[in-house]
């Protein structure tokens, strides 16, 4: 078991950029696996936009995810997939926040206010984690090159075992 773990950490080593890329999968996944209460939530209000923003959001979270692909190490050719996926990460960053301001207008600011459903409060408290997923994944792109050489100073080598007296 301690082999296994030690693999993985040699493998971390070689490619510390997968530690960003799992992030962004998982909140691609805490959106895509929620859409279809975004989507339930989306059909009660008044506002054309929001299911507009719905699909530009599930689309760059798509979008994230294949740009990020083409990261591999620090280097010229590097830096565009990386621009990008910083760009599609902010981006589903303020679509949300803006789609968090509509459902708190359209719920509560409004004359006729709609009624809150079930559907649209799991959309709103996913909307919140989706947030933080993609907070988390921007600051782990932000910090990759610090994590990156204290990875480096971490000793892997394998453990030699003792020669046995005969």
């Amino acid at each position: 078991m301690k082999e296994y773990f030690r693999k993985r950490l040699v493998h971390l080593k070689r490619r510390p950029q997968t530690i960003p890329l799992v992030l962004i999968v998982l909140s691609c996944i805490v959106f895509t696996f929620q859409l279809s209460a975004h989507s339930d939530s989306v059909m009660r209000f008044n506002s054309t936009a929001i299911a507009l923003f719905l699909f530009i959001t599930t689309l760059s979270s798509f979008m994230a995810v294949i740009s990020y692909l083409g990261f591999r190490k620090f280097n010229k050719s590097a830096i565009a997939p990386l621009v990008i996926t910083v760009a599609l990460l902010l981006l589903q960053i303020v679509l949300q926040v803006y789609y968090l301001s509509i459902v708190n207008t359209e719920t509560t600011a409004i004359e006729v206010p709609i009624d809150v459903t079930p559907d649209i409060v799991k959309s709103v408290n996913w909307t919140y984690a989706h947030l933080v997923f993609l907070s988390v994944a921007l600051l782990s792109i932000a910090l990759l090159p610090l994590y990156q050489k204290l990875l480096q100073k971490i000793n892997t080598a394998p453990k030699t075992q003792p020669e046995r007296a005969l």
